[in-house]
């Protein structure tokens, strides 16, 4: 198991990358078969959808849009001024395949919540003793940076990444004997 320190960034940090962040392995194999038709659903998924639960909120996002939320996610939470630590752990199985990145944030009042990313199924899930946060202020903020997300200056054309997305899962899948 490889062990990275955890980052944390601060107001003086801020323009800091967040190329160290803390990692840690499951004890399971993911089984890849599963996790291609998991990712291949996430791209006929049509909106965002969240929802509250007895211990937070969960949050279901098509494939293309969830990667732009782990994005806008950094972005936000790395330059706003109010949060006093955040840090990103990652999670792999026990042959090293990436399965979830938590991101932790606490903000200047000390109050704190995660948000646990889903890689093979595209989901969230928000908890902590300050989760309402995200709801009432963080998720506008965050989804204006996806909205506004560029590559090369050209808008993201969320449909066609995810059809493209989808006929390279359903290549990689007939590998699998999936389709």
């Amino acid at each position: 198991m490889e062990l990275a320190r955890k980052t944390k960034l601060r107001a003086s940090d801020r323009v800091t990358n967040m190329s160290s962040h803390q990692k840690y392995e499951n004890n399971y194999t993911l089984n890849i078969g599963k996790s291609l038709k998991k990712k291949l659903e996430s791209t006929k998924v049509t909106e965002i959808t969240y929802s509250k639960t007895g211990g937070g909120i969960t949050g279901k996002l098509d494939a293309i849009t969830f990667e732009l939320f782990l994005y806008a996610c950094e972005t936000y939470y790395k330059n706003s001024l109010d949060i006093l630590d955040f840090s990103k752990t990652a999670a792999t199985d026990n042959v090293g395949n990436n399965v979830q990145i938590t991101y932790s944030i606490t903000d200047t009042t000390k109050k704190s919540f995660t948000i646990n990313a889903y890689l093979t199924k595209c989901t969230l899930l928000i908890n902590g003793k300050n989760s309402e946060r995200f709801e009432l202020c963080d998720i506008t903020e965050i989804h204006s940076i996806m909205t506004d997300t560029k590559i090369s200056g050209v808008k993201i054309n969320i449909e066609k990444g995810n059809r493209k997305l989808m006929n390279n899962l359903k290549r990689q899948s007939q590998h699998y004997n999936l389709v």
